[in-house]
């Protein structure tokens, strides 16, 4: 396998691609536990348990359980 190197002219532009990239890591991470147990950690220190459902990625990050 071969690897590229890229250069990027602005500060913005990679920005946008690293924001992209954590995206798509985001979601492909999301994907690979659907179906398996998870604890979700609530900002307020509560703590959920079940299986991990689905998410909501849209505006922001949100996660569905079956207990």
């Amino acid at each position: 396998m071969g690897c590229r190197n890229r250069d990027f002219t602005d500060d913005e532009t990679v920005s946008s691609s690293s924001s992209s990239s954590l995206s798509e890591a985001l979601l492909f991470a999301t994907m690979c536990i659907i179906g398996l147990p998870v604890d979700v950690h609530v900002k307020d220190g509560s703590v959920y348990s079940g299986i991990f459902y689905t998410a909501s990625v849209e505006t922001e990050y949100g996660a569905f359980l079956f207990y």
